[in-house]
């Protein structure tokens, strides 16, 4: 990681698993948009299949990208298609189709925060913390990155899906306001707050305090 010109490395930068790979069918060649949904106007029993081989990749990453290692990703995946499916003949415009299932993806995501939040009030169940943290000799790689999860998940649904999409993904704040489905204001106001509840959280974490920029930069990164 190449730090930054106060010593210190930006988490943006921080190392990170990979995604589960998707197994998907060879396909001979991307199939445009307008024909995956002509499949789907006709009812083409191919074309559960095919918008799966199209776009697996995407959802596949958007969810780890918020979740990070997660038991149930799979499980989540297929959720996300189901509704991709039910749902994708309301798409007019085959432009928007990439869009479209982004947004899906990132709503199942978001609702399925939702219900782990819901299960864990119900249920009275803490989040387990060690008691003797350990610190590992990869402290830049894995355990870095999985601290950092640890803090996301004390955000408020809306604040970790903006921020971890922004972390994970360096997306613009056009792209975070299209795939949570606000205003670019909106998006922005809830990248802020994220930021500055995600800093105040990790400030408690000696493994991440020492790696929060001091320069004003949130995150390593600029504000919107």
């Amino acid at each position: 990681m190449a730090p930054t010109a106060h010593g210190n490395v930006a988490l943006a930068e921080a190392p990170r698993e990979s995604p589960p790979k998707v197994a998907r069918k060879p396909q001979p060649g991307a199939q445009t948009n307008e024909h995956l949904l002509s499949l789907v106007r006709a009812g083409d029993e191919a074309a559960a299949s095919a918008l799966h081989g199209q776009f697996a990749p995407l959802v596949n990453k958007l969810v780890w990208r918020v979740l990070g290692p997660d038991s149930e990703h799979a499980d989540i995946v297929h959720d996300a298609f189901i509704r991709i499916y039910r749902g994708v003949g309301t798409v007019r415009e085959a432009s928007r189709l990439p869009d479209w299932i982004a947004q899906v993806a990132v709503n199942t995501v978001r609702n399925e925060l939702r219900r782990r939040k819901l299960r864990r009030f119900i249920a009275w169940e803490a989040t387990p913390e060690a008691d003797n943290p350990s610190y590992s000799p990869d402290l830049e790689g894995l355990e870095l990155v999985r601290r950092v999860y640890q803090v996301l998940e004390q955000l408020p649904v809306t604040e970790r899906v903006v921020l971890s999409v922004r972390l994970f993904e360096a997306s613009s704040i056009e792209q975070i306001a299209t795939l949570c489905d606000c205003s670019t204001r909106t998006a922005k106001r809830r990248l802020q707050s994220a930021r500055l509840r995600f800093e105040r959280i990790a400030g408690r974490d000696p493994l991440l305090r020492a790696r929060l920029p001091k320069a004003g930069a949130i995150l390593g990164g600029h504000k919107s």
